[in-house]
């Protein structure tokens, strides 16, 4: 054998040690194996030592014996932590060893106060404080006490909100560390959560502080920040693996930084192929890390439930923003643009959707008008009363107006600004000018405002984009829960009829459960109508009995269109879909004629 350079050859010159085996020629192998004990049929040192402690009155439960076997580190510090919160002091971790196979060999759990303070002048509980214990371990990979002293050279902390003080005492154990991270994804407060865990509970009072909890909430919030952008391109590309027809638009800046992102599922795709006639959209969620608008497009389904068409992420609400999102949105829906739209974006709307029936929030004239009218409100105990009759319960034009112009006389507002402008532009807002327009029902955004506010409810302030994505994907899913309850009650759970008569018997067969529960509600209604006379052989006039002979009675005039249409100036047919009680009436009182 010839040593060349750092190897040894044999005959046919492969090398077969190096020079750094030959220096370990004669050392022993390391041990090596895992750095705990798997025993799942042993008891535990713990339950041992409940066992025991009825034959040791007087002692500390969880004394340290030396010998005291455990099957890992874990389970010794735990043992240990128990008996220092009998005597009353905290307990860390302190030095250990590892072989050359990084296999743990030793561990020392020491007193919280070993040690000198880092400066002699400074607040520190370290006293140089020697108590410990010294694990060493078995052949098993297990671990024993082989030392353990237990002389301290300070006082004992003796009540129960003293003992929790020390870190060892207050520490969050892994589960419910996931516990408050989920809490904390949900929207709950730091106070809910400490309410939930105990902290300040006195009836099942806690181990844990509330400025641990506070700690870790701060540091699952740094943590969230991390690649934000990069765990939402994540989520996004994850979201669109499960769901094919998922899709996402961006829109960024010429440094490349995002401007705007719209995205949505193939359920909301699927719904608006079915219910596309009538569209609503608002800005007004801004809870997020960056403050960024958040803007949803909402419909209605046959149950009269609000349903999501999308999300979008804007970083500025200006009209080229809106043409965007307005423009991918209708490219993502296969090119079909919404029948009427609810929306405050004349100007970006009217560009991108050119052929769409546009209308304004009525919610928002209202709160508008309160801005503006509110002395009058103040000073007039009538006006606003008389003001919201007509805004909401109108649906005729001619006594609109003719009200309205009652009403701005009666008070001297003639000329108000305010009043004159929103008059000039009533076909935008005022509910008899949608009538003629299928809008299921809606005048204003707010169904866009009530999933805003469910959405709040869900997603902390200041969330991170991939967070705040996530939950928004939850929510879809909770709606599409709300809409399969209903398709079940409408398909397996029958139904009391109320009149029996054949109208609602084929209401009941036809309609969904929340439809037929509004066209009740108008059957029932179609009750206080008589049949005043017959104008024609296709043309009705009815008087709600309730109205007669005061100074708000009126006419109501309801058209027979050929042998299945029947018009009702009231206009509910064509603004909701349904059936209005002076139409469903005409049918039931022309036998009688």
């Amino acid at each position: 054998m010839t040593l060349i350079t750092n190897a040894v050859h044999c005959c046919n010159c492969k090398p077969l040690l190096t020079q750094e085996c030959i220096a370990n020629w004669g050392r022993k192998r390391p041990r090596s194996g895992k750095n705990f004990r798997i025993a799942p049929n042993e008891e535990s040192a713990i339950a041992k030592a409940i066992r025991a402690a009825s034959s040791r009155p007087g002692e500390a439960i969880f004394y340290p014996y030396e010998g005291t076997t455990f099957s890992s580190v874990e389970e010794a510090k735990d043992f240990y932590n128990l008996y220092s919160w009998e005597r009353g002091f905290g307990i860390r971790l302190h030095r250990g060893r590892s072989n050359r196979a990084d296999y743990q060999t030793s561990q020392d759990i020491v007193c919280s106060c070993e040690g000198r303070p880092k400066k002699a002048n400074s607040a520190s509980a370290r006293t140089e404080c020697k108590a410990r214990i010294r694990l060493l371990r078995g052949q098993d990979d297990s671990w024993y006490i082989k030392t353990a002293i237990d002389t301290h050279n300070h006082r004992f902390t003796t009540a129960y909100e003293e003992n929790k003080q020390w870190r060892s005492h207050g520490s969050l154990d892994p589960l419910t560390k996931d516990f408050i991270r989920k809490l904390r994804e949900n929207n709950v407060t730091l106070g809910r959560v400490c309410n939930i865990l105990g902290v300040s509970d006195n009836a099942a009072p806690s181990c844990i502080r509330k400025e641990v909890v506070r700690a870790w909430c701060a540091k699952l919030s740094q943590l969230n920040l991390v690649d934000d952008i990069g765990k939402t391109m994540n989520l996004l590309q994850e979201m669109k693996s499960k769901d094919p027809l998922f899709e996402v638009r961006f829109r960024s800046n010429s440094n490349g930084s995002l401007r705007s992102m719209i995205w949505c599922s193939g359920k909301n795709r699927w719904d608006y192929s079915n219910f596309s006639d009538v569209v609503t959209f608002d800005t007004t969620y801004r809870t997020n890390l960056y403050s960024l608008p958040f803007g949803l497009f909402v419909g209605v389904n046959n149950h009269f439930q609000s349903i999501i068409f999308g999300g979008l992420l804007l970083t500025s609400e200006k009209t080229e923003d809106f043409e965007w999102a307005f423009t991918q949105f209708v490219d993502i829906m296969g090119g079909k643009a919404p029948v009427t739209m609810l929306i405050a974006m004349t100007k970006a709307m009217k560009s991108t959707m050119p052929n769409t029936n546009h209308r304004w929030c009525r919610w928002h004239v209202l709160k508008d008008a309160k801005k503006h009218l509110g002395q009058f409100f103040s000073k007039y105990s009538t006006f606003k009363s008389e003001f919201k009759e007509i805004i909401t319960f109108i649906t005729e034009k001619h006594i609109f107006e003719s009200m309205w112009q009652t009403l701005t006389k009666k008070y001297g507002l003639t000329n108000h600004w305010f009043l004159k402008r929103i008059y000039k532009y009533r076909r935008m807002w005022a509910k008899p000018y949608f009538m003629d327009k299928f809008c299921a029902g809606m005048t204003s955004t707010q169904r866009s405002e009530s999933a805003n506010h469910m959405i709040k409810s869900l997603i902390q302030k200041a969330a991170p984009m991939h967070l705040f994505v996530s939950k928004f994907s939850e929510f879809q899913a909770d709606r599409k829960s709300d809409e399969s309850k209903q398709n079940f009650e409408t398909e397996q759970v029958s139904r009391k009829l109320t009149t029996k008569l054949p109208i609602e018997k084929h209401a009941n067969k036809v309609y969904t459960k929340a439809m037929y529960l509004h066209f009740c509600d108008q059957l029932l209604e179609s009750g206080s109508f008589i049949l005043k006379h017959k104008a024609s052989t296709t043309e009705f006039i009815l008087i709600d009995t309730r109205l007669e002979g005061t100074d708000i009675a009126r006419d109501i005039h309801v058209t027979l269109e050929g042998e299945n249409y029947i018009r009702c100036q009231c206009g509910l047919y064509e603004h909701m879909g349904m059936l209005c009680r002076h139409a469903i009436k005409v049918p039931i009182a022309i036998p009688q004629i």
